[in-house]
């Protein structure tokens, strides 16, 4: 399987979680959701970008750890970020 040998790679795991959180952040700010949020509005538009540097710091953790199941991890972060924004734009 070639896919396997990207998958614990380090690189590919950083680049996919700053691409997606990137990718997400401004689709999450082209949303709508801000329109009437006063000062929530300043902490939430923050809040891919501090679910990519959360999912990077427990990537780069378990991988010290010398955890085979680390990519998970970021698969876990960029669900949880296309999450975020799918609800925004269903939402607003």
């Amino acid at each position: 399987m070639k896919i396997m040998k990207y998958l614990y790679k380090d690189s590919f795991n950083t680049l996919a979680t700053i691409l997606i959180s990137t990718l997400c952040f401004f689709l999450y700010l082209q949303s709508g959701v801000f329109d009437n949020a006063g000062m929530a509005a300043m902490i939430l538009k923050w809040l891919p970008a501090a679910i990519g540097a959360i999912t990077l710091m427990a990537y780069f953790f378990t991988r010290l750890c010398n955890v085979d199941w680390a990519w998970k991890l970021t698969v876990l972060g960029a669900v949880l970020n296309i999450l975020l924004v799918l609800t925004s734009f269903l939402s607003g």
